[in-house]
């Protein structure tokens, strides 16, 4: 069984990074401002991640359900880090879904007794940390959909998403090209071309 952490509903996506692990970073020349611009590079990362789903979640609400395949599965090509993408309507039931390796679980399944799913309910994202049983660290999250009717909000469902920490840090090390390492509890998580001296 997975072992879940739940953080507050109201903590956004980078700080559910932050709260997961605890940065080590150092360049090559141990030079501070490297080091900064490392952080700052993965803080970006994640902070578009949070953002480019939440904008998908407005924009494939505008498809049918037949139609948001295709939509789905290119998120997955721009994003190399997400395991899997489900939209899911205003009723917790699964709209489609796309999985980076592995099947899709079954059609139409509901998932409105999901804890997560009360907070969507309430138009709040959702973000929590979980490890797998291979050991992997990934990142949960849970961005609502809103549909505004007569001047009100309400909920149109939401994009599921599952991150996995490992190949988002790859791909960010891959843009910047600096040595770093990344620590969970003084533990190395990730290592980009990182040497100890």
């Amino acid at each position: 069984m997975d072992k879940r952490n739940s953080l507050s509903p109201t903590v956004s996506g980078i700080h559910c990074i932050y709260r997961l692990i605890l940065f080590s970073l150092f360049s090559a020349a141990i030079v501070f401002a490297d080091s900064r611009q490392v952080v700052t590079d993965i803080e970006t990362y994640f902070s578009d991640l949070d953002s480019a789903l939440s904008t998908f979640g407005q924009e494939v609400s505008r498809y049918g359900a037949g139609r948001a395949k295709e939509p789905l599965e290119k998120m997955l090509q721009d994003y190399p880090g997400i395991e899997f993408l489900i939209w899911i309507n205003s009723k917790g039931v699964v709209v489609n879904e796309a999985v980076r390796e592995g099947k899709p679980g079954k059609p139409h399944r509901n998932l409105s007794r999901q804890k997560w799913y009360e907070k969507i309910k309430s138009l709040k994202p959702y973000y929590s940390s979980l490890r797998t049983r291979k050991g992997d660290h990934q990142l949960f999250w849970c961005k609502p959909i809103r549909i505004t009717k007569s001047g009100r909000d309400r909920s149109g469902g939401a994009i599921v998403a599952r991150i996995d920490l490992k190949r988002s840090f790859n791909t960010v090390a891959k843009k910047i090209g600096t040595p770093f390492r990344v620590l969970q509890k003084r533990q190395p998580l990730f290592s980009h071309s990182w040497k100890l001296s």
